[in-house]
């Protein structure tokens, strides 16, 4: 049976989330998957997939409220043959979630989980991650934390790596100098730069904590 996806990106940021996601569903297009990508009309996700011809069917608020969204979720699966949805933030694996509710089309739902993986044990996320057939992450430390804090089998725990096109990384001698001549660095030292929040799935704790393994005189010659 081909399948139909309906990924669920409901939200207005750009950040890591936001292009790793839009990077997947067009790496998916490529393949030759049947995809439709539900998101707000204002979102720089919209204008992303529109420019690389994935078909996104939008809604004009820039905000939906999860039962809005479940409401619209199933009308899209029923208009359009949807056999597999895709959510892609918290707000949308509770709409994928009740739009399930009394499923009776056997629709599957996968869910991205891009943050850490919080203690959530209640009733509540019983029932939500009931509706969850397979949760993906890039971090194998996060998904021992989900093993221990989220009510759902360890058999639909999926460990799905990023792939990055390094052809795309290309060197800048002039603004490399530049760089180094803004944060005062000297010729000799090698310096490792890290963009991103202080957050325990950032990695930034590893990386203070692997200088531990160096002594004085290496310590000197890197700036972090």
């Amino acid at each position: 049976m081909e399948h139909i996806v309906l990924h669920c990106i409901h939200s207005l940021s750009w950040g890591g989330l936001e292009i790793y996601t839009t990077e997947l569903i067009q790496k998916l297009a490529e393949t030759g998957i049947r995809q439709k990508v539900l998101c707000s009309a204002h979102s720089r996700v919209a204008d992303e997939l529109k420019k690389a011809g994935i078909e996104i069917l939008p809604f004009p608020e820039k905000k939906l409220s999860k039962f809005k969204t479940a409401r619209l979720i199933r009308k899209i699966c029923k208009e359009h043959g949807i056999t597999l949805l895709h959510s892609h933030t918290r707000l949308d694996m509770w709409a994928c979630a009740l739009a399930l509710w009394n499923n009776k089309k056997q629709i599957k739902h996968i869910y991205n989980l891009y943050m850490n993986a919080t203690p959530k044990q209640d009733f509540v996320h019983k029932w939500l991650f009931s509706k969850v057939d397979a949760l993906c992450n890039s971090s194998e430390s996060i998904l021992q934390d989900v093993k221990k804090n989220f009510p759902i089998d360890a058999k639909k725990l999926h460990l799905i790596r990023y792939g990055r096109n390094i052809e795309q990384f290309r060197a800048y001698p002039k603004e490399r100098e530049g760089l180094r001549h803004l944060y005062q660095t000297q010729p000799h030292q090698i310096v490792i730069g890290t963009l991103c929040r202080i957050d325990p799935g950032k990695g930034v704790r590893e990386l203070v904590q692997a200088l531990e393994s160096l002594d004085d005189i290496e310590l000197a010659k890197i700036q972090l």
